[in-house]
């Protein structure tokens, strides 16, 4: 056998060998970049920064400021709002606005649920969302939610 053919299994060995290592170095630094401290959750103050970043439907006005409900251990963050618009075109809305930011419809499971118009949830990645609307005879009443996925239900 000649010296060139003797040299190209070794020279495939080691070509193999050196992508089997960087294979494994990539696996290896990708695992544990997961496994990491876990993330802490957001903040109150991220969550109505958030919050105040979410549009409204034309002849709609928040009604008093965004805020943590008081006293709540999972620190909801909740904005209220009054709306000319019925809740069948809010939950469109608002339904197209969570969409937009990644979140995704959370199935339910309730045994009396209300009408998708009156209630939603959504999951984004590191938050739970909720849409709640309350029909009155002029228009709406509406809220938006937001909570911590790490203490949402």
């Amino acid at each position: 056998m000649t010296e060139p053919a003797r040299a190209a299994p070794r020279k495939t060995f080691v070509i193999l060998l050196a992508v089997f290592m960087l294979i494994a170095a990539y696996w290896t630094v990708r695992v544990l970049s997961h496994r990491s401290s876990p993330k802490q959750p957001r903040t109150t103050t991220e969550l109505i920064d958030e919050l105040k970043t979410f549009g409204v439907p034309e002849n709609t006005q928040r009604v008093g400021t965004i805020a943590p409900l008081q006293d709540d251990p999972a620190q909801d963050v909740v904005a209220h709002y009054k709306s000319e618009s019925d809740c069948q075109t809010l939950a469109s809305y608002y339904r197209n606005e969570f969409n937009r930011r990644g979140f995704q419809p959370r199935q339910r499971v309730d045994e009396d649920p209300k009408p998708e118009s009156e209630s939603m949830s959504f999951y984004g990645h590191d938050t739970w969302g909720h849409y709640g609307c309350k029909p009155e005879v002029r228009g709406s009443h509406y809220l938006l939610s937001l909570r911590p996925l790490s203490r949402a239900e």
